[in-house]
Order: C-alpha cells, then sequence, then structure tokens
C-alpha cells in the first residue's frame, strides 16, 4: 500500500501515519500487523494511524479497488446509495446495482467490504489498546478513551447497518463473539459512559481528537435511533445528550453552511465549532487517499465541457443527485433553476471558466441562483452551463440494472468543495484538504426537535427547527400547521444531505423499505415501490458466516 500522510493530529508529536498494511478478513487475522512485541511498534505512530484509519484507503485484498474499501466510502455507500439522495452514475460497477434497488444479498461486495474494514480497523485499536494497557500517566489514559471512542464508534456502524457486530476487545488469534439488538446496543452505552470522563473537555483536544461532546453527540445518535435497535424508545435520554453537546460552551451552529464543506474548514473559526468531530484530510500529506473528502468532491464533480466554475479538483463523472432530494427545497422539478438540456449549445463548450460564471448569472442557473430560488443557503446544487448538460430526470440508458446513467440525468450537488471560504488556492488541485465533518452540532439540534415531538411537544419542536432555519437563512420557516413526521424527515434531508447517514432517519422514520415514500430506482423501477423488510439491514457476509461459528444463530432473516 502506498503511504499516506495524515494532517498531524498531535501537536506535541511530529506523526506521519504510514499506510501499514490492510489484510483481507476480520475472522482469520491474515492482516499482519507490528508485532506489539517488537521495537518497532511505536505508540505515537500508531495512536495516529487509529485516527487516520477514518479516512484513509483500505488493501482488503481488491487490488485497484483499494480506494472503494475504505471506512468513510463504504459506509456512505451504504447509508446514501439506497436511498433518497444519491446516484452512483456508473451502475456497470459491481455490487452499485443492488444497492441502487435494495435488492442486495450476503454475497454482494460493497456491504462486505465495509464488514471487514469495520472489523480491520477494530482490530487496529484493540493492538494499540494491548500496547496501551497498564500506563496511568494523563496522556495515555486519555488516548485510551479516544480508542475506545472509536472502536464504540465502529460498532454503532455494525449496530446500525447489520444489526450485529463481531465484539472483540483483546487483540489475539480468538474469532470474535457477536452480540445484536438490546445487548450491543447497552455494551455501546456502557463503553461510551465509561470512556467519557477520561476524553478532553469541550474544545479542548486538538482539532481531529474526541471529545466529551463526540462521546455525547454519539450516545444521542444511539437513544434516538434505540427505538429502530431495541424495541423500546429512549427519546429523553437522546435529548439529554443532544443538550449537552449544545450547552458545552463551546459547539455551536454557524450562520455559513457552504463553508463547513469547504477546504480550510479546519482553520475557519466561523464554522469549526459546528464540527464536534471530523475526519482530516490533507491534500499535500495525504496523496491520492480516495476514500473521504477526495471522493465526495471529484465523485460530484462533471468534466464534460465547459468547466464547472467552482472547479479545483480532478472530476470523477460519478456522483449523481435524485430528484426527490430537489424536491425537499422545491415545490415541484419546474422550480429547479437549470439550464435545460435542450438549450445547451455545442459552442458553449468553448467557454472559459470566467464565461461559464457570467452566463450563469446572466441566465439565473448557478449555484448562488439555486440557493436563491430555494430561499435556503443548504440547496448548494449546480445546473448552470458548466459541466456539459444536465436535467433534474433520472432516466438509465437503457432497461436493464446495470445499464448506466448519462452524466446529463441528475444534477450536481457542490456541496463538498475545495475551495477555501479565504480565497486562497488549497494546499492541492486533485488531492482536497477539506475534513468530513462526521459529527456537527446541527444533529444535536435536530435530535432535541424530533425527541419533543416524539414526545408530543410539538411547540419546542417547532422553535429547534426554526432556530436551526434560521441559521440557515431558510425563508419558509417551519410553522407548528407545516410541522409532521413528512416535514421533520425532510428536514433532517435538507441538513444532512450526502453526509452519509441518510438511511438511518429513514429507517427510524419507517420509510426506507415501505411504499410509505418512494424514490427514483427504490425497488429496481424509475417510479420506486417498496421492499422486503429485511432490506433495512444488510447480511453478514457469506464468507465470514461461515467460517465463524459464533455467528451460528445471528444471521437474521438472510440466513434462514
Amino acid at each position: 500500500m502506498k503511504q499516506r500522510y495524515f494532517k498531524h493530529i498531535l501537536p506535541a508529536v511530529l506523526l506521519t501515519a504510514a499506510g501499514l498494511g490492510m489484510g483481507s478478513c476480520v475472522n482469520d487475522l491474515d492482516i499482519q500487523p507490528i508485532d506489539p512485541q517488537q521495537p518497532a511498534y511505536n505508540i505515537d505512530q500508531n495512536f495516529a494511524f487509529a485516527y487516520s484509519l477514518l479516512g484513509s484507503e483500505g488493501n482488503l485484498g481488491l487490488s485497484s479497488d483499494e480506494d472503494k474499501a475504505g471506512f468513510y466510502r463504504t459506509v456512505f455507500s451504504l447509508q446514501e446509495y439506497p436511498a433518497d439522495g444519491v446516484i452512483w452514475q456508473w451502475q456497470e460497477n459491481a455490487g452499485i446495482p443492488a444497492l441502487t434497488n435494495l435488492s442486495w444479498d450476503n454475497g454482494t461486495n460493497i456491504p462486505e467490504w465495509a464488514w471487514l474494514r469495520l472489523g480491520y480497523d477494530v482490530t487496529q485499536y484493540n493492538l494499540l489498546l494491548g500496547n496501551l494497557a497498564g500506563k496511568d500517566d494523563a496522556e495515555s489514559v486519555r488516548r485510551r478513551a479516544e480508542v475506545r471512542f472509536l472502536r464504540a464508534l465502529h460498532y454503532w456502524y455494525n449496530l446500525d447497518l447489520w444489526g450485529v457486530a463481531p465484539v472483540k476487545e483483546v487483540f489475539d488469534n480468538n474469532n470474535p463473539v457477536p452480540k445484536a439488538g438490546q445487548e450491543l446496543f447497552d455494551y455501546i452505552v456502557a463503553e461510551l459512559k465509561a470512556v467519557e470522563p477520561d476524553l478532553y473537555a469541550p474544545g479542548q483536544a486538538p482539532f481531529g481528537r474526541a471529545d466529551r461532546s463526540a462521546c455525547w453527540l454519539l450516545l444521542a445518535r444511539l437513544y434516538l435511533n434505540a427505538e429502530v435497535y431495541t424495541g423500546t424508545a429512549h427519546w429523553a435520554e437522546a435529548r439529554e445528550y443532544a443538550n449537552k453537546v449544545l450547552t458545552d460552551g463551546y459547539h455551536h451552529l454557524t450562520n455559513n453552511y457552504k463553508a463547513l464543506f469547504m477546504a480550510d474548514n479546519d482553520v475557519n473559526m466561523a464554522v469549526r465549532p459546528e464540527i464536534v468531530f471530523p475526519i482530516r484530510q490533507d491534500g499535500t500529506r495525504m496523496k491520492e487517499a480516495s476514500s473521504a473528502a477526495k471522493f465526495l468532491v471529484c465523485a460530484s464533480r462533471d468534466g464534460a465541457k465547459p468547466v464547472m466554475p467552482d472547479l479545483s479538483s480532478s472530476t470523477w463523472n460519478c456522483l449523481l443527485l435524485k430528484s426527490s432530494t430537489l424536491l425537499k427545497f422545491f415545490p415541484t422539478l419546474d422550480d429547479v433553476p437549470y439550464l435545460k438540456p435542450d438549450d445547451f449549445k455545442s459552442d458553449y463548450e468553448n467557454f472559459s471558466r470566467q464565461e461559464v460564471i457570467a452566463f450563469d448569472r446572466e441566465h439565473g442557473i448557478g449555484t448562488d441562483d439555486m440557493v436563491a430560488k430555494a430561499g435556503d443557503d443548504r440547496a448548494l446544487f449546480y445546473g448552470g452551463v458548466g459541466g456539459g448538460k444536465h436535467s433534474v430526470s433520472n432516466d438509465r440508458n437503457g432497461a436493464q440494472p446495470t445499464d448506466n446513467f448519462a452524466g446529463d440525468k441528475g444534477l450536481r450537488v457542490v456541496k463538498w468543495s475545495n475551495l477555501r471560504s479565504d480565497g486562497k488556492p488549497a494546499s492541492d488541485p486533485s488531492d482536497p484538504d477539506t475534513d468530513v465533518p462526521l459529527f456537527r452540532t446541527a444533529e444535536a439540534q435536530l435530535i432535541v426537535a424530533e425527541t419533543y415531538f416524539r414526545e408530543g411537544n410539538k411547540a419546542e419542536a417547532v422553535k429547534a427547527i426554526a432556530a436551526l432555519q434560521q441559521m440557515r437563512n431558510r425563508k419558509d420557516l417551519v410553522t407548528s400547521a407545516k410541522l409532521d413526521a413528512d416535514y421533520l424527515l425532510d428536514e433532517w434531508c435538507r441538513e444532512f444531505y450526502w453526509e452519509g447517514r441518510r438511511r438511518s432517519d429513514l429507517r427510524r422514520f419507517g420509510k426506507f423499505t415501505s411504499s410509505d415514500y418512494l424514490w427514483e430506482w427504490k425497488g429496481g423501477v424509475k417510479e420506486g415501490r417498496g421492499v422486503d423488510d429485511k432490506y433495512n439491514t444488510y447480511p453478514i457476509p457469506a464468507q465470514d458466516y461461515k467460517d465463524n461459528p459464533n455467528y451460528q444463530g445471528f444471521g437474521g432473516v438472510w440466513y434462514k
């Protein structure tokens, strides 16, 4: 694996988290990490490596597909591709149609990659925890708490996506023992509460390291979804921990939504306090790491001529916007400002970047026009002349599930950017500096709103949503008359589209598999249709289920 460089999380130590080779399987432990008995094991370096695992690529025996097997890209794929916001243009790619159409099975590759990656990361965390055992100095105690937090975060993804996790707390050759449902939920909650006192106080950690507010927000997320995981709601507990974040004295909402996702979000103090826990990225020191920010920025850009006005990185032409998300911002698709495909002329392909900007401004079709027409700063979509033809429709090139989507069959999302808010150039034009906000204060705000709504206190729910919407300069503010469950689910989408969580929200509202809410290609048809409830979760990969006898009885509907 190529060497990766990780932005400094530990100012006191010059850290370069080298890409320590990744292995093939959770169960057989063929991964060959550094031997803890050898002097080569460096705790400082491996502590930085523990964080870099969130944003680096993965080598799970996939050869050229290592960029697709990183932590963030795999969980993003499982959360967003089956939902109502993202289309991966190239349906010919293995595993993609199964996610698009909600038709996966225990042999689908992308869920397997995510399962293996989570297991690999946990193995590395256990190895590091073994080397930190017995050290009672303040920094070692804090590091141990942070690594346990990272492990609990990974187990939360297991709980949310599979309903089961291969739990281990030590680095050895024994098979993991699965926990599921209530038992897994209780285990993660207990882990987080145990480490909370030893984490940095809010706002005191070097940016990129977990503090108590990150722990509180993960607890709030667990409690928010508790009814899904265990059958028992915990609305009051979810609100309790969300309020801890909102009143921690450091984290707060920003009124510059766009800058949250720009290349200088780590140093822009107007937005940084909203980012509770980021995945650090660096275009110079993490060259060609394509599983987090580069994936989000480059895959959403169209390289067709003329150049898109915000182009600051390479273009992959991969991610398109589903029109269902547009309808969270506009009454109808006819209200969306974009250049219609029939109005695009071949001469436009020769436009310079400045000519593209001028043309978009003249015709009212740029991203600023999109934001203005939507009356919401969060409508960061692009349908101007840059990047060639665009359409709000999401039509395949043919009738088969593996038929690709043409590049003009969906608008582009420009939420994720490698531009800086201060106008200075990013460190590299191809590899973004943009840190990925994995947890944001806005999540705590909406958790407060949702829990009040669930308990029947609509007035407090309206107050919490309105406070967020005002920071996003939304013109059509929530009212008690407007607020119902569908409105609240739409607000989660407006705030967090394309941030790797949509499936979880849809599932909590009972909309992910049901026919109550349909979107493009749900169930494999253009108009959408409901699917079997088994698709609320993913199956344990067939090979792992076969290799580990401990999984017997934990396969759910997939192994009956």
